[in-house]
């Protein structure tokens, strides 16, 4: 048996683990006290040895002291990040010390992805070969690497780069390869050695909280072997940082109070995925999500079981088109449920075709009552991110708004008013295909005016051309503007994170 714990509570706060397992692989036992703040954070975990562990203003911890006995010697260890004003993590300091020595500091920059490393082993007395916090992060669960020396004067290096498949090591000026599961975990790193044959670097395999089987690696500091469950970093303190918490997967809980407790009362605020790991996920630490992805084709598509339901692009994913990015930014659509109840795939009757000749004969809609603000969000999402057109059509009548995302998965074609297609156009019975339709918006992929106009130099303005809306063979947005059947609509195109309005007689940026 690995484990055998009993949890002790307050309330909902951990105060006592006791283990009777007596199993060092799973978790170290001690039976200590764990102590809180007035916000609800884990400021000791005398289990693993950390004595405190201080916190910012965003409750994102920020300070760690850890002491540790081996072989006799006592070793102290400060362990310090920096955040952005956002809560995005800059830099991580780690402070080194064994008794009457000087130690070393080991830094490291988080860069958009790039990992930049600095070491300097204090000059005197030379570096620390028994570097350990070992002990906070399990050291039975993982085989034991030492830390790398790096060579030379005291500088920043870079040592890695995510790329599609993994990463990129400068420090062993080779790519590393990653296969990960459906829930984002990595499970095999392979790279070839420098007589070109392939290797294993890192194998892991989890418990369903995200303990590591025996046998994995615990790289160095700011190692890319630390990118373990659900593509996490695994922290020194054997805790993994997810962005807004870190977690303990040896105890499956967080150690902070979710930023998003009052979304979710009927769950405790310190428990991982609603413990059901094996169903849910948590991307970063807020809140577990429905996961949806909206692809280039148009389909839109759910991909993981949650409690909120979130739309990310296909350009979130990595190339298995299952698993998140591991920096995948999203946007929330509202509670369980809400995309299933309100999005329509529809087969249309005849196919339509693009101006580049692509054809698609696919409707895919979301729908959106009384809130055009969270349809604006959604279009503006996809927008920035997709490949293909999306349009957002509003619509008013006497019982209120309704918006409709939309798209053909092609990417110069949209529908203006794809109420006439839909199956149904009502809200909790409440038919809507009454309605008026007052705006639309749409993008354009390749950032080109909306069609149909040009820049007047005489007059600085944009107006339409002629030429191209007398002659054109199928509708330009400029005809649109023109049509009885839109008569009074306000139309305008997303271009480069801005709206270009535009009407029979000009187009301007709002």
């Amino acid at each position: 048996m690995v484990d055998d714990l009993e949890y002790k509570y307050t309330g909902n706060r951990l105060n006592q683990v006791i283990e009777s397992a007596m199993n060092d692989t799973g978790y170290e036992g001690g039976n200590n006290i764990i102590d809180y703040d007035a916000n609800g954070n884990m400021t000791n975990m005398n289990d693993k040895n950390i004595n405190s562990i201080g916190y910012n203003y965003l409750n994102l911890s920020h300070q760690f002291s850890i002491s540790q006995k081996l072989l006799g010697w006592t070793y102290n260890t400060n362990i310090s990040h920096l955040y952005r004003a956002d809560g995005t993590k800059l830099r991580t300091t780690k402070y080194n010390a064994r008794e009457g020595d000087i130690g070393k500091t080991t830094m490291i920059d988080y860069l958009d992805g790039f990992q930049y490393r600095y070491y300097d082993n204090g000059l005197i007395g030379g570096p620390v070969l028994l570097d350990k916090t070992s002990f906070a992060y399990e050291e039975q669960a993982y085989k034991s690497t030492q830390d790398a020396l790096i060579p030379g004067s005291i500088s920043w290096k870079l040592d890695f780069v995510p790329t599609a498949e993994g990463f990129y090591s400068f420090t062993e000026n080779r790519y590393i390869y990653q296969y990960k599961d459906h829930l984002g975990n990595t499970r095999v790193s392979f790279a070839k050695n420098s007589a070109g044959v392939l290797e294993v670097t890192d194998t892991n395999n989890y418990y369903p909280f995200g303990l590591n089987h025996i046998g994995g690696i615990k790289g160095q500091l700011g190692s890319y072997k630390n990118y373990k469950y659900n593509g996490k970093e695994l922290q020194e303190t054997g805790m993994y940082d997810y962005g807004a918490r870190v977690y303990m997967p040896d105890l499956g809980r967080w150690g902070v109070v979710d930023p998003l407790a009052e979304k979710m009362t009927r769950h405790s605020p310190y428990n991982y995925a609603f413990n059901n790991p094996l169903r849910f996920i948590d991307p970063d630490g807020r809140e577990a999500k429905d996961i949806f992805k909206w692809d280039n084709l148009g389909k839109l598509t759910k991909v993981a079981d949650s409690n909120t339901d979130v739309i990310y692009a296909e350009n979130q994913f990595e190339k298995d088109g299952k698993t998140l990015k591991t920096d995948a930014k999203g946007v929330e659509v509202g509670e369980k449920g809400y995309v299933e109840a309100n999005r329509q795939e529809i087969s249309l009757s005849e196919k339509f075709t693009d101006r580049q000749g692509k054809s698609s004969n696919t409707l895919t809609t979301l729908s959106f009552y009384n809130n055009q603000e969270k349809a604006t969000e959604v279009a503006e999402y996809m927008y920035s991110n997709g490949t293909n057109e999306f349009s957002n059509s509003t619509y008013t009548s006497s019982k209120g708004g309704f918006s409709v995302v939309s798209t053909l998965g092609l990417p110069s074609k949209t529908f203006v008013d794809p109420k006439q297609y839909m199956k149904n156009f009502n809200i909790n019975g409440d038919s809507f295909y009454s309605s008026k339709l007052t705006s639309h918006d749409h993008n354009h992929p390749s950032n080109y005016l909306p069609s149909g106009y040009m820049f007047n130099m005489r007059d600085n303005k944009y107006i339409p051309r002629r030429s191209d809306v007398e002659g054109a063979r199928g509708k330009m947005d400029y005809h649109n503007t023109i049509d009885p059947d839109f008569k009074d609509v306000k139309f305008r195109t997303y271009l480069k994170g801005k709206y270009m309005n535009y009407n029979s007689t000009t187009a301007y940026y709002d």
